[in-house]
């Protein structure tokens, strides 16, 4: 509903047959916070809209908080709180990262994983340090003591919940190379990632560790680096070095119907690859790697068909061969300084091995970090430039047709999206 408006309500028993009671005036109240102004800057340009209303975001603006819009820009809902959305789930739930203290560190930072409700309320959570415990077996701590060890540095990035109950996690694992890697001559800091399986009742129940999977060779095309302390940058929190290596920078999960494995995207190396998960029960292999130099075959007349830096990759529909992404161009651009971010859905033959392109939508503007990709129900798509313009930052959420033209477009002035969500209505989720 929106703020400061006037609607009517009225009380319905349904029991056999349906009892209404009489209509009561109501009037909602004033937005508590800090908002920034929406726009609708792209006029539609032919073809339908999406029948999805509602327009989610995760707005990245001091302090954090999560807001829902109709496609006119009238604020809906929000939650006002220090977390960072990263999925909604079926009956008005979500799952977020949160600011909060625990036993081990004393870096808040993106230490908690909560499952809470359209107000707020906490339906289950646990934090870094207890997963952390849970790891001890496979040599990984909640901090490091000495050079050698692996430990966990804060959740980041994503959460996303399973059909079974559990949810995955992606968690930061830094570990001090003393020998030196990655081409430094001197002990290198490097931080890699973990991919952490928790239960319905958020116990640990399989651990995914890229120490043990990835090249730890082949060091982050853009060279990224992360600070000491409570995580900048889209980092998580380091405690060994002044700076860490940011090997991968994994920043989005999917969970592939009918194989049980996974989808990662892992921007520092301009790769989707998919994981042996099984349900829990796989080997945690690479079973394939999608980009430049990766194990595909591209198909495509585009000069430069390929994502770099990308976000939120998966199967969309699901079930389906059809893999959705939202290509940054962080190292397009440099070939093309004049390029926007683009909306793709590759068609994958994973007994070929080949990569067809089907649509590369132009979004009409640059972002260069965060983003988000969903197809939409009446056949189109929703993209999200997170952080348009850094200077003065923005965000745009763009939707095309299945032919890849803009139809519509929602922009907010003065605060950064990591993602955004188009649904019907704050208890149905998209379909991945």
């Amino acid at each position: 509903m929106r703020a400061d408006t006037d609607y009517q309500m009225r009380p319905e028993t349904i029991d056999g047959a349906t009892e209404s009671g009489a209509w009561i005036t109501f009037h909602t109240g004033l937005l508590n916070g800090r908002f920034p102004p929406v726009s609708i800057p792209t006029p539609r340009a032919g073809g339908a809209r999406s029948p999805d209303q509602l327009l989610v975001s995760s707005i990245l603006m001091e302090p954090y908080h999560d807001l829902a819009t109709d496609l006119e820009g009238n604020v809906v809902w929000t939650m006002s709180s220090p977390t960072f959305l990263t999925r909604i789930l079926p009956g008005g739930r979500f799952l977020v990262l949160a600011e909060a203290a625990n036993s081990q560190n004393d870096l808040k930072r993106w230490q908690v994983v909560r499952e809470v409700d359209l107000l707020g309320n906490t339906l289950r959570e646990t934090n870094a340090s207890r997963v952390a415990e849970q790891l001890a077996s496979r040599g990984i701590r909640s901090k490091c003591m000495k050079d050698g060890e692996q430990c966990v540095s804060g959740f980041h990035h994503e959460a996303i919940g399973l059909p079974n109950g559990h949810v995955l996690v992606i968690a930061g694992l830094e570990r001090m190379f003393p020998d030196g890697a990655q081409g430094s001559k001197d002990p290198v800091d490097v931080l890699g990632d973990l991919i952490i399986d928790l239960d319905a009742e958020f116990q640990v129940s399989w651990v995914w560790n890229s120490f043990d999977h990835m090249d730890v060779t082949r060091k982050s095309l853009g060279d990224e680096k992360c600070k000491l302390g409570p995580g900048s940058d889209g980092c998580p929190s380091i405690f060994l070095a002044s700076t860490a290596n940011g090997w991968l920078h994994s920043n989005s999960l999917s969970y592939i119907h009918g194989s049980g494995d996974l989808l990662v995207s892992i921007p520092e190396q301009d790769w989707v690859v998919k994981i042996d998960y099984k349900d829990g029960k796989g080997t945690g292999k690479v079973l394939w790697r999608l980009g430049l130099e990766g194990d595909f075959k591209v198909k495509s007349d585009d000069p430069y068909p390929w994502f770099s830096y990308q976000h939120d990759v998966g199967f969309d529909p699901p079930g389906s061969n059809r893999l959705i992404v939202f290509d940054d161009g962080v190292r397009r651009i440099k070939k093309f300084p004049k390029s926007n971010n683009r909306g793709q859905v590759w068609e994958l033959d994973e007994q070929a091995m080949t990569a067809t392109l089907v649509v590369n939508a132009d979004l009409g503007v640059y972002s260069p970090a965060v983003g988000s990709a969903q197809s939409l129900s009446g056949g189109g798509f929703s993209f999200e430039s997170g952080m348009v313009n850094p200077a003065a930052v923005s965000n745009r959420a763009t939707e095309v047709g299945a032919d890849g033209k803009i139809v519509y477009a929602q922009q907010s002035e003065g605060a950064s999206a990591y993602r955004s969500f188009r649904v019907p209505d704050l208890y149905t989720a998209p379909r991945r």
